[in-house]
């Protein structure tokens, strides 16, 4: 299964993610729930990349780990506005796919990131 954490920050209704896990919906190669999954949540993170640089950290391991956090602090109100919108865009996605995949993804809220890698 994999597990989506998201954590709320001080400005934004959610700061950042940490994405872990497989699916397991199908075997490797062949898992569409995987796939919707990282499609959705890598764009995500590059387009925040690409619209914030160095205002975002995003970090990628191995076996579908990848953590991604707004830095709040160095952000204006216009990045903030485009981070927001881009995080609930991954939230509103992947609740989707849980829907339709049942088993296949847990979404999960923290107060903090849980391994504080960010």
């Amino acid at each position: 299964m994999v597990k989506a954490t998201f954590v709320p920050g001080r400005k934004l209704s959610i700061q950042g993610f940490i994405l872990s896990g497989h699916a397991q919906y199908a075997p490797h190669g062949e898992d569409i729930v995987c796939a919707g999954i990282s499609g959705l949540s890598l764009g995500i993170a590059n387009g925040l990349a690409e619209f914030l640089a160095s205002r975002v950290n995003v970090q990628q391991g191995a076996n579908g780990w990848l953590a991604v956090r707004v830095v709040e602090e160095a952000c204006s109100a216009e990045d903030l506005c485009r981070a927001d919108t881009l995080l609930r865009t991954l939230r509103l996605g992947l609740e989707q796919i849980a829907q339709r995949y049942p088993g296949s993804l847990d979404i999960i809220e923290s107060e903090v990131f849980p391994d504080d890698s960010l």
